[in-house]
């Protein structure tokens, strides 16, 4: 009879014991999932902010070809295959211009005023990287987006 209760009271010790390590290992897990998702948050969360470098005109100089345009959001290919010169005498020629003579142009806060022209007067750099220019243009009701790549 003692073997029997002995055999119960140690069956119940280790049970409790397995249930207390099973709470315990839970919990640690639990809080171990909560600090990754934290961690994963975080590190997600956290990316570096990008930061444009001011554009001067120095940054334009040179040939860039268009190769993608929009109007109003819509792709249109009539514009393609244009150019853009800029010259470091703030001068500009294009083939999108009329008269195709160079024009000069004042560049300040991240705008392109060409002088002598009726609507092709303001562009405004949107962005601009070693290779890539982005340029928005308003002409009449039309917003116009030009996509332009450094020779």
């Amino acid at each position: 009879m003692w073997n029997i209760l002995r055999f119960l009271y140690s069956s119940y010790i280790g049970i409790l014991i397995g249930v207390f390590i099973y709470i315990r290992l839970e919990i640690i897990f639990c809080k171990m999932r909560y600090i990754l998702f934290i961690v994963f948050v975080l590190a997600v969360g956290c990316k570096p902010e990008r930061v444009n470098k001011p554009v001067s005109a120095e940054d334009l100089v040179g040939e860039w070809d268009i190769y993608h345009v929009t109007r109003n959001g819509k792709v249109t290919k009539t514009l393609e295959n244009g150019y853009l010169l800029f010259q470091a005498d703030n001068t500009i020629k294009s083939n999108l211009f009329p008269d195709e003579k160079y024009h000069a142009f004042i560049f300040e806060q991240n705008k392109i005023n060409i002088q002598g022209l009726e609507n092709l007067n303001e562009f405004k750099v949107k962005s601009l990287t070693n290779d890539t220019l982005i340029l928005d243009l308003k002409v009449n009701v039309f917003d116009m987006q030009f996509y332009l790549q450094k020779r």
